[in-house]
């Protein structure tokens, strides 16, 4: 199974006299895409845009920094040209905001109140430039609105969706007849399947992740989009590093700056089971945990992250130094062999083989 170009918002599954495009919507879009609420405490950013579908309290974060209407920049750009501001941040409730000037680096989108430093600002507008957080326009609700609970009532059926799906891989703890490790664990295909799915998909449990601090890989090409489905309904985890193929392909080299990494647009995280998650470190990759309140206790984590709730003392980036095509509406477009569209990639696998077979996910994590 060969992936053409693919655009982030879909994909396009090609089969023998059958094709399926699976839309992400309006999710596809945003760096952080939450259900209820967003808390940020301190300072920090995100790279993309954000969008809340409860109250959102900033504190001192600031929204989409890849933006700029004057200068280029690498990364996602949310200035539209003529059209002006791109809508950055979306939120359905009240907004708080700890900033003067220069926070919400684009256009924001209300459906509540805006609070500033704890004050109710009833007309932004008579707010001077150096006090007014928003660097375009703020818009009501009506203007760009998110319907959120369908939005996840997908989201969920995608995340159970891949989760009921088979194997075509395992992660196996690196080890030998008198050693196994707890933190080290490598990608390990079943070639044959991966080459019917057209994915790497693999089960880990939130216990085993806690311990994991190691990924590597063992022939496994690296243009292979990648599914890890987490079980677990209480999960903590921090750092993980990448090696191997998996890090020139997914985490970049390690003797280039940062600015020059590829980032891991092929690997995404399905916490399908998930109620609560607590994450600190160094992580790339994109998460799913449709039903989970995520707690973002610090580090840097890059990836696109879609929740039920989000608490947030961290930054959070957007694949970071892989972009030199153009976006399109703020969604990058992205070409083979450099990233392959990750999101929903087997969902036409799925409905395809739903009809021979249905499929319960076992662990597959075993000693080397």
């Amino acid at each position: 199974m060969k992936f053409k170009s693919l655009a982030l918002v879909s994909l396009l599954f090609s089969a023998p006299a059958l094709s399926y495009e699976v839309n992400l919507g309006v999710a596809a879009d945003y760096n952080i895409f939450v259900q209820n609420d967003f808390t940020h405490t301190g300072y920090a950013d995100s790279q993309g845009k954000i969008a809340v579908g409860g109250n959102a309290s900033l504190d001192n974060y600031d929204v989409a920094v890849n933006f700029s209407s004057t200068e280029g920049r690498d990364g996602v750009q949310f200035w539209q040209g003529e059209t002006g501001y791109a809508d950055v941040l979306v939120v359905q409730g009240d907004l708080s905001t700890n900033r003067n000037s220069n926070q919400i680096k684009g256009n924001l989108v209300l459906g509540g109140d805006l609070y500033k430093q704890d004050n109710l600002v009833n007309d932004i507008d008579a707010l001077p430039s150096w006090e007014n957080p928003v660097n375009g326009e703020v818009f009501s609700y009506d203007h760009n609105p998110i319907n959120f609970d369908a939005a996840f009532a997908e989201l969920n059926k995608l995340s159970e969706d891949l989760a009921n799906m088979s194997n075509t891989g395992s992660l196996v703890a690196e080890g030998n007849q008198w050693w196994t490790s707890t933190s080290s664990f490598i990608f390990t295909p079943d070639q044959d399947l991966v080459d019917e799915a057209g994915a790497f998909i693999a089960t880990i449990d939130g216990e085993t992740l806690k311990n994991a601090a190691d990924f590597k890989s063992v022939d496994l090409d690296p243009n292979t989009p990648i599914i890890i489905n987490v079980s677990g309904k209480n999960i903590s985890f921090d750092s993980i590093n990448y090696y191997d193929s998996l890090a020139q392909s997914y985490a970049g080299p390690y003797d280039t700056t940062r600015a020059d990494k590829k980032s891991p647009s092929s690997i995404l995280y399905n916490f399908y089971e998930a109620e609560t998650i607590e994450f600190s470190g160094g992580f790339m990759g994109h998460i799913l945990a449709p039903k989970a309140d995520f707690s973002y206790l610090g580090g840097d984590l890059s990836g696109q992250l879609i929740a039920k709730s989000m608490t947030s003392n961290a930054q959070m980036n957007l694949w970071q130094g892989l972009y030199d095509e153009p976006t399109i509406g703020g969604t990058p477009v992205v070409s083979e062999p450099k990233t392959i569209a990750f999101f929903l990639l087997l969902a036409g696998y799925l409905v395809f083989n739903r009809k021979k077979r249905v499929v319960t996910p076992k662990a597959t994590l075993a000693a080397a």
